[in-house]
């Protein structure tokens, strides 16, 4: 009996213990749950945290590289003011010295016959004028930048002189082909945002063929007129008539992943130091901010070609040029007063004006002109007269002038002048703007309209 009592003590025993080895390993199973459970919690907090910590990492690193961006671009502009200050002193006096040239030169081709060989050696003076005035058109470029203003223009002169400068600084052995046409309805936008982009398209052209050593750049301009039969080749533009530039290289082309990111700011994939990645960026700021359309077409084998739509607007501007060129523009006695401080440009109108047949009062102060003109307002059928001048200038000669008679035509005139906008212009009256130097034919022309039109409303 006593062993059948031990028996089951033992077997009880056992059974009571394998029941809290049970209770236990049920303990250990639910903490290593729960333990598993706050690791995975732990772990998504890590790596949520970790994500995180990398995204701001990669935010700082962002905006540190535009910080640095920024700080050189404001040291750019900085320099670039400094130049462009330069560069518009230096072109308003090598405006005023090439005023004369002009006048005389042209005068002197006029008074001599086409077959005397003096003419062939003054026109021959007078082309290498006209190319010292596009030199002076070129350092105009640095000190407008900042004029934006949109007016209507033809875009064929900005990519002829964009194109002189590129083949200035781009190596012979890239060829830069150009089809422009010779005529086309105007646009309307600034000519200084219109040579950024065709520079902007054309260097990142260069550096496409860069690594192929040798290719073709080729530069296009024609209208284009988009509606229902072409549409599909032109995604979400409107149907109209537009003014297509194109920029087509032979370089190495872009792949499907480079292309989405081109126009994306800081977006490069030049080598660190080489390249800001803003110049595509830039010229699409620009097209979208005239109105316009960019597509881009790539071939890893091909190269790569920009097409670049802007709208046209009225033909007005086409058929007021030609008016301008075929119409008669003598003078019959009208008296006309000039003032320049530039006693050699003062001469030289003087003689154009006689011989375009105006009488000619003129001086070389803004204030005696004043007074000349206050003794006899109604005497003055024209005021042409310089902007910059010490004691008053231009603006403010013809402000004065104005005041006593506002039916006066006011003609301005400048080698250079960042004062003179088309809106400052028109708040006080003044008709029109000539930049020096300007030949007789288109002095004549100006002169002759307004006068013109003052009689018109008498």
């Amino acid at each position: 009996m006593f062993a059948c009592y031990s028996r089951e003590l033992n077997e009880r025993t056992n059974f009571y213990l394998a029941r809290l080895l049970d209770i236990e390993r049920e303990k250990v199973s639910a903490a290593n749950l729960a333990l598993e459970k706050r690791v995975k919690e732990r772990t998504v907090q890590l790596e949520k945290t970790n994500t995180e910590l990398l995204n701001e990492i990669e935010a700082n690193k962002k905006a540190e590289k535009e910080k640095k961006f920024l700080e050189s671009e404001l040291r750019q502009a900085q320099k670039m003011q400094a130049i462009g200050t330069l560069a518009g002193g230096i072109a308003h006096d090598f405006n005023n010295i090439l005023f004369p040239i002009f006048a005389y030169v042209q005068m002197a081709i006029n008074e001599t016959s086409e077959d005397n060989k003096v003419q062939r050696y003054l026109k021959r003076v007078m082309g290498s004028a006209e190319r010292a005035k596009d030199l002076v058109q070129q350092i105009l470029m640095f000190a407008r930048k900042g004029d934006q203003e949109k007016k209507p223009l033809h875009i064929q002169p900005v990519v002829k002189e964009a194109l002189k400068l590129l083949r200035a600084s781009i190596p012979a052995n890239i060829e830069i082909s150009q089809q422009i046409a010779k005529r086309s309805a105007p646009v309307l936008g600034s000519a200084i945002q219109l040579h950024q982009v065709i520079m902007n398209l054309c260097t990142n052209a260069y550096h496409a063929i860069q690594e192929k050593d040798t290719g073709c750049i080729d530069v296009q301009v024609y209208e284009q007129t988009v509606d229902s039969t072409n549409i599909a080749q032109f995604p979400n533009i409107k149907p109209g008539k537009y003014l297509c530039l194109t920029v087509k290289d032979t370089g190495i082309g872009m792949d499907e992943s480079i292309r989405q990111q081109i126009f994306d700011p800081f977006f490069t994939t030049k080598e660190p130091g080489k390249g800001t990645g803003m110049g595509l960026s830039v010229v699409h700021g620009i097209v979208i901010d005239h109105g316009g359309y960019i597509y881009v077409q790539s071939d890893t084998s091909i190269g790569t070609q920009f097409f670049v739509l802007f709208p046209c607007i009225g033909g007005d501007l086409v058929k007021k040029e030609q008016n301008d060129t075929t119409a008669s523009f003598k003078g019959s006695g009208e008296h006309i007063l000039l003032v320049d401080d530039e006693l050699d440009v003062v001469k030289a109108l003087e003689h154009m004006l006689i011989k375009l047949g105006y009488r000619v009062t003129s001086h070389l102060s803004s204030e005696n002109t004043l007074k000349t003109f206050q003794q006899n307002p109604n005497d003055f059928d024209l005021l042409l007269t310089d902007q910059t001048m010490p004691q008053m200038t231009g603006m403010a000669l013809s402000k004065k002038v104005l005041q006593i008679r506002p039916d006066l035509p006011v003609i301005i005139s400048s080698g250079y002048s960042k004062q003179l906008t088309q809106e400052s212009m028109d708040a006080i009256g003044i008709k029109a703007f000539i930049l020096k130097p300007i030949t007789l034919k288109e002095l004549g022309s100006i002169i002759k309209r307004h006068i013109i039109c003052r009689k018109a409303k008498e």
